[in-house]
């Protein structure tokens, strides 16, 4: 005398079954989510620094840094030439 039979309560808690694992499911994506969030900042926060740092240093020109060893291996020979 139940007011469901057995294939209607079936539905239901199949239904339920689904809503559950539906939750499940979405609650494991949030907390994959707030883990990539907190790795992501943490990466921010240590990488910040060394990108102000590199924002203080002068643009590196290989030219510049040819010539600085040019002329540093030029004056050396011209001193031991000198002796």
């Amino acid at each position: 005398d139940d007011e469901f039979d057995d294939s209607s309560q079936q539905t239901f808690e199949d239904l339920c079954r689904a809503h559950l694992n539906k939750f499940a499911k979405s609650a494991e994506m949030y907390a994959k989510e707030t883990q990539l969030t907190k790795r992501v900042g943490a990466w921010q926060t240590g990488l910040a620094p060394l990108l102000e740092e590199q924002e203080e240093r002068p643009a590196f020109d290989i030219h510049d840094v040819g010539r600085d060893i040019l002329d540093t291996m030029e004056s050396k020979l011209t001193n031991v030439r000198k002796r």
